[in-house]
């Protein structure tokens, strides 16, 4: 059986980056860019106005503290370029974001103006020093300038730096296509109520948002029931290369007389590459690659046991860290997160538990947790109160306040 560790390395051998493409920036959001942005021209390309007011030359104020008179020559909307240089005893009227005139080094806000016939009258609080609210020319930045490296994740602020520099087909690591399964006799649709001896079907939901949350595409199939020409049908569609690049199955990988998903995936042509791990909740966890002649790429898939901690588990440990490299995600910023118990706690078993808890943060950064009042594999609701699960090595221990224990974060509990 092997280690967390060791699976780990397995599946992240077999996960090699997909293809980068073009993409339309509209599309982009969420995906991590396959090379660097620069900037197609100066920003801003013209000397800019900040502020809606008058274009002037600061040494008309050299001799007066005071209001000063200047005659307005121009009017330069947002837009327009001005068609007149501003020299001492003259104004423009500017309007914010449009260029500066010629001969002008400050601009006064329009607050401070008084318009007098042809002309107007200007009393700022103090007199308008060179350079007072406008902007340069390429202050902002210069022509081939980088504004976002590889490997970065495209955020709405970043689609606004691209759209603003002309980047409108980027060079990104597509989504990962993820196809969802789960399989039970026992499951329904979340909508309906559950008849005798079933349950409600929480583990699809579950997947879908977790992969969605990790910047992926989910595909989620009709539920299957534990029969096998049923199981072999929507096994086969979730094993399709023109839909998945990773298959998510959830129930059916125990060892019970029902659990029959891992010897129809190998009948379907999936090579087994480990099954069994030594952790808790979520051992009995199956993974297999799926290759089709003609694509680069095999279908990496992941039999997760059917009880919906295991399920999180085993998508924390290994389809996240997957998913990312497929898409191109740089390595995390805290790869080996801890925190300090908060209080004393006896584990008993032979594999490391991974124990839903609470976390807190002190402002020196230190994160202490707090294990919560947990029921088991099947305890979905004590997990939602949960930020991170805290991992006990294997071995009865008894552990002391303040020990220091690694940790995996929950996606979004940040």
């Amino acid at each position: 059986m092997l280690t967390v560790d060791e699976a780990l390395a397995k599946v992240l051998l077999a996960s090699v980056p997909l293809p980068p493409i073009r993409c339309e920036l509209e599309r982009t959001l969420g995906c991590c860019l396959a090379e660097d942005v620069h900037a197609d021209r100066e920003s801003p390309p013209f000397n800019k106005a900040l502020v809606d007011g008058y274009a002037v030359c600061s040494s008309d104020w050299l001799a007066t503290n005071t209001a000063v008179r200047l005659a307005v020559i121009e009017h330069v909307p947002a837009g327009r370029i001005p068609t007149k240089p501003v020299q001492p005893g003259l104004a423009s009227f500017v309007m914010t974001g449009a260029p500066l005139p010629a001969g002008a080094d400050a601009m006064v806000m329009r607050e401070y103006a008084e318009p007098d016939g042809d002309h107007v009258i200007l009393a700022p609080p103090r007199p308008p020093a060179p350079g007072t609210h406008w902007m340069p020319q390429g202050r902002e930045l210069a022509e081939g300038a980088i504004v976002a490296l590889a490997g970065s994740r495209i955020d709405a602020v970043r689609l606004g730096v691209f759209a603003s520099v002309g980047a409108s087909r980027p060079w990104i690591w597509p989504r990962p296509r993820v196809t969802i399964l789960s399989t039970g006799d026992e499951l329904v649709p979340h909508h309906l109520t559950p008849g005798p001896g079933q349950i409600r079907n929480s583990n699809s939901v579950l997947l879908e948002g977790l992969v969605r949350q990790a910047g992926a595409d989910a595909l989620v199939l009709e539920t299957a029931a534990d029969e096998a020409s049923i199981l072999a049908e929507r096994l086969a569609q979730g094993l399709d290369p023109a839909h998945s690049n990773l298959f998510l199955v959830s129930g059916g990988v125990s060892a019970g007389t029902h659990d029959l998903v891992p010897g129809i995936l190998e009948q379907l042509g999936v090579e087994p590459i480990f099954h069994k791990i030594r952790m808790k909740p979520g051992k009995p966890l199956f993974f297999g690659l799926k290759r089709t002649p003609g694509q680069s790429h095999p279908v990496l898939t992941f039999g997760l046991p059917g009880n919906p901690v295991s399920v999180l588990v085993g998508f924390l440990n290994f389809v996240l860290p997957c998913l990312h490299r497929l898409g191109g995600h740089p390595p995390a910023a805290d790869p080996n997160p801890r925190a300090i118990l908060t209080s004393s706690f006896s584990h008993r078993g032979d594999r490391p538990t991974y124990y839903p808890c609470r976390l807190e943060q002190e402002p020196t950064g230190v994160r202490r947790a707090t294990p919560l009042a947990w029921a088991g594999s099947s305890d979905l609701i004590t997990l939602s109160r949960a930020d991170a699960l805290v991992v006990f090595p294997a071995g009865d221990r008894d552990y002391a306040a303040g020990e220091s224990l690694a940790i995996v974060k929950i996606p979004g509990r940040d």
